[in-house]
């Protein structure tokens, strides 16, 4: 996961500072159309299961939108991630370093 420290947003997700590339957000916000996120994980017999929010109600002005739809894959995140903790991988520092 490369993160470009120019290119990236800053949150609280799961308690802790953390950064997320900022081109998705703003790809989304320019293109001024709905947005989905999608997450898939895995239930019990083998089956899966398929999450998906979609985003409609972007705002029209500016940085604003581009802000809303990245707090709103931050909250969509972190609802998947608390339902299903051992589902979330990772294999690179994600938090921010705090000295």
């Amino acid at each position: 996961r490369y993160l470009n420290e120019l290119k990236n947003q800053s949150a609280c997700f799961l308690g802790d500072e953390a950064n997320f590339p900022s081109g998705p957000f703003m790809i989304a916000y320019r293109m001024r159309k709905p947005v989905v996120f999608y997450f898939a994980t895995r239930e019990k017999g083998m089956r899966y299961r398929f999450h998906f929010t979609i985003i409609e109600d972007q705002i029209k002005n500016g940085r604003a939108a581009q802000d809303k739809i990245f707090e709103q894959y931050i909250n969509a995140l972190e609802q998947i991630v608390r339902a299903y903790p051992q589902q979330w991988f990772n294999f690179y520092p994600f938090w921010n370093d705090k000295g």
